[in-house]
């Protein structure tokens, strides 16, 4: 799955819950990178 692709999945909520761990991991490395917004709001 690409990063982009990851994006569109997490931002549109279709990631699956039993993906939750991945989400955990996703949600910190954008807030990391302070890009939650630039990514969801494109």
């Amino acid at each position: 799955m690409s990063l982009p692709n990851v994006e569109s999945e997490y931002c549109k909520g279709r990631l699956k819950t039993r993906n939750r761990a991945f989400q955990t991991t996703f949600r910190f490395m954008a807030a990391s990178l302070q890009n939650i917004n630039t990514i969801c709001h494109k």
